[in-house]
């Protein structure tokens, strides 16, 4: 078998386990929390400027940035899973309005998560905040690319702690030094893979009002062990012929080949 700690599987064959006959599972629930702080964390540091200010005081200039509040915004999140559920319940306490933009998310659905349902091109209109939160598909890469960014507001943050491949960043890159966007929270870039894709990353992050994480959203003392734990029990019970939880299972070709 192979036990993914996370939730991300797109750097496995699935076919390939379902072919030979193995098991594949995840980890939800363990990191989850800890991305939504992160997602919420880059907002802040952001909006409110906080790296610039860093930088600056390092250099010995006191001098105050004027920077934006989260506070009574409107927050689009692209992808409303249990990321974008616990993003949005955290931002009930900023009294942000919050849009969401799902293909499988219906009214009932966006009623309980306290959001409001809209297609992607209202939400990038209206959104000062945007967030994502949806998985690497063919129809989501670069989903957010020169013609998305030119509906978005001029003060609107970009936030990513999803995948990089997400962003073309280098419409991202371009936007931002036109001073067509506020700025942008990443923790993820397609130069984590890539690594073409690296020094378009390297100027990303040479920006001023770009704040770049290394993947690591997920990484808390908390969120590892939760994680972990998880994966050693999909372990433990496949070996001992006992039942894995059907949350954590992504491919079971179990079975489907003959011995």
């Amino acid at each position: 078998m192979v036990a993914r700690r996370g939730v991300g599987y797109d750097s496995i064959d699935v076919s390939a386990v379902k072919d030979l006959g193995r098991l594949l599972t995840n980890t939800p629930g363990g990191g989850e929390p800890a991305v939504a702080d992160h997602a919420l964390a880059l907002m802040l540091t952001v909006g409110k400027r906080v790296a610039e200010s860093h930088a600056r005081m390092q250099d010995g200039d006191w001098r105050a940035i004027v920077g934006t509040e989260l506070h009574g915004k409107t927050v689009g999140l692209i992808g409303l899973g249990r990321i974008g559920r616990l993003v949005a319940k955290r931002l009930n306490g900023f009294d942000a309005k919050v849009l969401a933009a799902d293909p499988f998310l219906d009214d009932k659905g966006a009623k309980e998560a306290g959001v409001m349902r809209c297609g992607l091109e209202d939400l990038l209109k209206e959104s000062d905040f945007i967030s994502l939160h949806a998985p690497l598909t063919p129809e989501t890469r670069n989903l957010i690319n020169a013609s998305t960014l030119k509906l978005v507001k001029k003060t609107a943050i970009l936030v990513n702690t999803s995948r990089g491949e997400l962003v073309d960043e280098r419409a991202l890159l371009d936007t931002l030094k036109g001073g067509r966007l506020w700025g942008a929270g990443l923790d993820v870039f397609a130069g984590e893979k890539d690594m073409a894709m690296r020094p378009l990353a390297q100027e990303l992050l040479a920006l001023p009002n770009v704040v770049g994480t290394p993947h690591t959203a997920a990484s808390t003392e908390e969120s590892l062990a939760r994680a972990n734990a998880t994966a050693a029990d999909c372990v433990a019970a496949a070996l001992k012929g006992q039942t894995v939880p059907p949350q954590c299972i992504v491919a079971d070709g179990r079975g489907t080949v003959p011995v």
